[in-house]
């Protein structure tokens, strides 16, 4: 419950209109059905949050409605009391009892109880004061400021919230970043929200601008047209600062024509200094994000080199490649001179090369990257060796109790907590059991039974097609089975084994579509997971087979049968949809599943599937042939996962051996 549902509450108990109230506290805007619910829901939080201190007398003070303690006028054209007093008696001279007597003289009518009348209007307005006065006093103890990392769909309208997190905004924290990284037309990745909606959401966010992580840059709450226009600019010529390659002047000293990590005598890259090396080394990558991926960690490294260690890059050694890695990317200073806080375009001077302290993840990434790098300049010959290829990623140090400095290994990067645990997936189940018939929930229930079943990617499972499965005889203990051929990463094929139960949700989820049960009888190109008709289509072919007499179901489902594997995007935006769903359920019942099923995504699943799998005893070499890993190493890091299960197999072991 945040400041803009007290307003709101306030607003109510003064006896304003909802809807107006609604429009200008609330991110649904002049809607009086979710007014309404929503002031239903306040006036309960804030009765039961009265009770639960037990003091009754508040919560009977709030269950009061405007309406009972509205002013009851005795007489058509007799005014309120206080109107009467400042019109009669403005310097306050008459006693109270004086002045109802002066007001019943002057308004007295045929049968008119004006004594009474006027005591309900002073009783209605001291209970009112009362009103607000416990309101208030409640209110410091409920209402709270939101938090970076709370969910949105604690604190926005349900279908608000939703339409976020389809689009990966899931927490607050998450919201300010993409305001903050986009601008001023953040929405439009929003499905039906809109300028208006966002606008109130970005209004609601500046009253919270002081909290931790909720600061929204100036620019973000501007229109573009009411922004300051940019002066002019010339042809930017290259100077030697924090800037951009292509603006950048290397000093001569420092331009790695002579570093000390040079091979200055068998050269074959062609480069004659740092910049044309990272040009020579940039022009093998055809791919356009690869490329730039690449040229961000060169950058900030030939910056860092120059700038704070004072060296070319190709006079690096490996204590500088350590110190680069585990201390200045574990948090870039002078902020003011690396950092930018909010995206800023290459040719602006605001631009710096980073955006904040890197993560072990980024850091990890940017030593690949640098590897790469150094690597195949040395095999170029234009470097010596590779200062980074020792170099291990550290999350820092911490200093213990006894004031040693313990340094803290990375985390693996298979980040196996990444996963559900089995009573989450558990209450997933439940949810996804609850769903209403529909289309799009006969597809969720097969996509999230093969996906734990098997444990595919998401480019997998969008790939994935009838005729790619095929059956195999497998001795005479199984006889034949059927596989499920998948093309993997760097275009490896594996063949992935069905058992029953995912051939039974396949056969199910194929009659749905009005194909065979069996998928090897199913037409040739039938994907396992197919795209939705929109509501475009829908609604055409209805009236088409309405115009001609058509049996609708029918030609719906020939629609169907139409459709084309479902899009990679599309598929994370359907998991999304259904695991916040599932988050509300969890918010509702209390459950810490939240705050996990806020973050699910189909590489969740993955993840989940192998963990399960290995904590339920299947092999390592089972599990990676599964999860397409390349290496058993990989699949190891899963073992570690149950570390309950590890407790109680070490605990027997001591047990039976008598330890």
């Amino acid at each position: 419950m945040g400041l803009q549902h007290l307003a709101f509450f306030r607003g109510y108990l003064e006896g304003l209109d909802l809807a107006e109230l609604a429009d200008q506290y609330l991110e649904f805007g002049r809607d009086a059905r979710k007014a309404t619910a929503t002031r239903n829901w306040l006036v309960t939080a804030f009765v039961a949050a009265a009770r639960k201190r037990q003091d009754f007398a508040t919560a009977r003070l709030l269950a009061i409605r405007p309406t009972a303690l509205a002013t009851a006028e005795p007489a058509a054209a007799a005014p309120s009391l206080e109107d009467f007093a400042a019109q009669h008696d403005p310097d306050g001279f008459h006693t109270e009892k004086e002045l109802l007597d002066l007001f019943t003289a002057h308004h007295a009518g045929p049968g008119a109880d004006l004594t009474a009348t006027l005591r309900r209007q002073q009783r209605n307005a001291r209970l009112r004061i009362r009103q607000m006065a416990a309101l208030n006093a409640l209110a410091r103890l409920v209402v709270e400021d939101p938090k970076p990392d709370h969910h949105v769909l604690g604190w926005f309208d349900t279908a608000v919230a939703l339409r976020l997190s389809d689009v990966g905004i899931t927490t607050i924290g998450k919201l300010v970043e993409t305001i903050n990284a986009v601008g001023y037309r953040w929405y439009r990745n929003v499905s039906r929200l809109g300028e208006t909606g966002a606008r109130r959401i970005s209004a609601w966010l500046e009253n919270y601008r002081d909290v931790d992580g909720l600061s929204i840059a100036q620019e973000a709450l501007t229109h573009p047209s009411d922004q300051r226009l940019p002066v002019p600019r010339f042809r930017r010529e290259p100077v030697t600062a924090i800037v951009p390659l292509e603006y950048f002047l290397a000093p001569t000293d420092l331009d790695g024509s002579r570093g000390a990590n040079r091979n200055l005598i068998k050269n074959n890259s062609g480069a004659e200094n740092d910049l044309q090396a990272i040009a020579f080394w940039l022009a093998d990558y055809e791919n356009p994000n690869t490329r730039d991926k690449y040229r961000a960690e060169a950058e900030r490294l030939l910056l860092w080199a120059i700038f704070a260690k004072g060296k070319p890059l190709s006079g690096l050694d490996i204590n500088d490649a350590r110190e680069y890695i585990n201390r200045f990317l574990v948090d870039p200073q002078p902020a003011a001179q690396w950092v930018m806080n909010r995206a800023v375009p290459r040719g602006e001077p605001e631009w710096r090369p980073f955006r904040g302290p890197l993560s072990v993840k980024s850091r990890q990434d940017a030593l690949a990257a640098l590897k790469k790098f150094f690597g195949d300049l040395v095999n170029a010959q234009y470097l010596d060796h590779n200062a980074f290829a020792k170099i291990k990623v550290f999350l820092g140090s911490e200093t213990d109790e006894a004031g040693n400095e313990r340094r803290v290994a990375a985390k693996p990067r298979v980040q196996v907590e990444r996963s559900l645990t089995r009573e989450a997936w558990s209450f997933a189940m439940r949810v996804l059991d609850s769903l209403p018939d529909s289309a799009a929930a006969a597809r969720m229930r097969f996509v999230l039974a093969l996906t734990y079943s098997t444990g595919l990617r998401r480019a997998e499972l969008c790939g994935a097609f009838t005729d790619d499965i095929s059956v195999r005889y497998a001795g005479a203990e199984l006889g034949s089975i059927h596989l499920l051929r998948v093309v993997g990463k760097g275009a490896k094929e594996r063949f992935i084994p069905l058992v029953p139960a995912v051939l039974e949700a396949l056969g199910d989820y194929l009659e749905t579509r009005d194909f065979p049960r069996d998928p090897l009888v199913c037409p040739v190109g039938t994907p396992l997971i197919p795209a939705l008709p929109d509501n475009q289509d829908i609604g055409r072919v209805r009236r088409e087979a309405a115009e001609r007499g058509d049996d609708v179901h029918q030609a719906l489902a020939a629609l169907a049968r139409q459709a084309g594997p479902i899009h990679h995007d599309q598929l994370y935006k359907a998991v999304k949809r259904f695991f916040s769903a599932a988050t509300a359920a969890a918010l509702r019942e209390d459950s810490p599943h939240a705050r996990a099923f806020a973050q699910v995504s189909p590489h969740w699943l993955r993840h989940t599937f192998v963990s399960h799998a290995v904590a339920n005893g299947m092999s390592l070499e089972s599990a990676r042939n599964f999860a397409g890993h390349d290496s058993l190493d990989t699949t190891s890091i899963y073992a570690t996962a149950e570390i309950a299960r590890q407790y109680r197999e070490a605990e027997v072991f001591l047990r039976r051996a008598g330890a």
